[in-house]
Protein backbone atom coordinates (compact mmCIF):
# COMPACT_ATOMS: atom_id res chain seq x y z
CA UNK A 1 0.00 0.00 0.00
CA UNK A 2 1.50 3.42 -1.00
CA UNK A 3 2.25 6.45 1.41
CA UNK A 4 -0.79 8.33 0.19
CA UNK A 5 -3.23 5.45 0.49
CA UNK A 6 -2.22 4.84 4.06
CA UNK A 7 -2.34 8.56 5.03
CA UNK A 8 -6.03 8.91 3.17
CA UNK A 9 -6.78 5.76 5.07
CA UNK A 10 -5.65 7.14 8.18
CA UNK A 11 -7.54 10.64 7.78
CA UNK A 12 -11.24 9.08 6.72
CA UNK A 13 -11.24 7.01 9.56
CA UNK A 14 -10.22 9.69 12.05
CA UNK A 15 -13.11 11.54 10.33
CA UNK A 16 -15.33 9.26 11.19
CA UNK A 17 -14.50 9.09 14.28
CA UNK A 18 -15.00 12.48 15.04
CA UNK A 19 -17.98 12.78 16.18
CA UNK A 20 -17.92 9.88 18.71
CA UNK A 21 -15.17 11.73 20.63
CA UNK A 22 -15.69 15.22 20.10
CA UNK A 23 -17.98 18.42 21.09
CA UNK A 24 -20.38 19.73 18.95
CA UNK A 25 -18.03 22.56 18.72
CA UNK A 26 -15.10 20.84 17.54
CA UNK A 27 -17.73 19.09 14.67
CA UNK A 28 -19.18 22.38 13.83
CA UNK A 29 -15.52 23.73 13.45
CA UNK A 30 -14.04 20.37 11.55
CA UNK A 31 -17.36 21.19 8.85
CA UNK A 32 -16.21 24.79 8.34
CA UNK A 33 -12.84 23.57 7.82
CA UNK A 34 -13.67 20.87 5.35
CA UNK A 35 -16.15 23.14 3.70
CA UNK A 36 -13.59 25.79 3.10
CA UNK A 37 -11.21 23.24 1.53
CA UNK A 38 -13.03 21.94 -0.27
CA UNK A 39 -14.68 25.94 -2.35
CA UNK A 40 -10.71 26.50 -1.94
CA UNK A 41 -10.25 23.84 -4.62
CA UNK A 42 -12.91 24.19 -6.99
CA UNK A 43 -11.70 27.77 -7.21
CA UNK A 44 -8.07 26.52 -7.76
CA UNK A 45 -9.62 24.19 -9.58
CA UNK A 46 -11.69 26.94 -12.30
CA UNK A 47 -8.86 29.31 -12.06
CA UNK A 48 -5.48 27.57 -11.67
CA UNK A 49 -5.88 24.79 -14.65
CA UNK A 50 -9.21 26.10 -16.07
CA UNK A 51 -8.42 29.87 -16.39
CA UNK A 52 -12.33 30.67 -16.28
CA UNK A 53 -13.88 32.58 -13.78
CA UNK A 54 -17.30 31.20 -12.65
CA UNK A 55 -19.44 32.57 -9.80
CA UNK A 56 -22.63 30.90 -11.11
CA UNK A 57 -21.70 28.05 -8.74
CA UNK A 58 -21.97 29.86 -5.73
CA UNK A 59 -25.67 30.85 -6.40
CA UNK A 60 -26.95 27.50 -5.62
CA UNK A 61 -24.58 27.63 -2.63
CA UNK A 62 -26.35 30.27 -1.62
CA UNK A 63 -29.61 29.50 -2.07
CA UNK A 64 -29.28 26.14 -0.81
CA UNK A 65 -27.46 27.37 2.34
CA UNK A 66 -30.06 30.50 2.85
CA UNK A 67 -32.90 27.94 2.40
CA UNK A 68 -31.81 25.04 4.43
CA UNK A 69 -30.98 27.75 6.84
CA UNK A 70 -34.55 29.11 7.06
CA UNK A 71 -36.25 26.07 7.15
CA UNK A 72 -34.46 25.35 10.26
CA UNK A 73 -34.63 28.91 11.82
CA UNK A 74 -38.72 29.50 10.95
CA UNK A 75 -40.14 25.97 11.05
CA UNK A 76 -37.56 23.73 13.34
CA UNK A 77 -36.58 21.41 10.28
CA UNK A 78 -33.29 19.83 11.03
CA UNK A 79 -30.41 19.89 9.15
CA UNK A 80 -30.79 16.64 7.27
CA UNK A 81 -34.21 17.48 5.54
CA UNK A 82 -33.24 20.93 5.01
CA UNK A 83 -30.28 19.52 3.05
CA UNK A 84 -33.02 17.33 0.81
CA UNK A 85 -35.11 20.32 0.44
CA UNK A 86 -32.11 22.48 -0.85
CA UNK A 87 -30.96 20.56 -2.88
CA UNK A 88 -34.77 20.15 -4.73
CA UNK A 89 -35.06 23.93 -4.62
CA UNK A 90 -31.55 24.07 -6.52
CA UNK A 91 -32.20 21.23 -8.98
CA UNK A 92 -35.38 23.03 -9.81
CA UNK A 93 -33.44 27.04 -10.31
CA UNK A 94 -30.56 24.93 -12.46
Amino acid sequence: MSRSAVLLSLLVVSLLALPHFAGAYAISVATLILYFAYTGQAWNVMMGFAGQLSLGHSLYVGVGAYAAGALFFHYGIGPWAGLWVAILLCVLLG
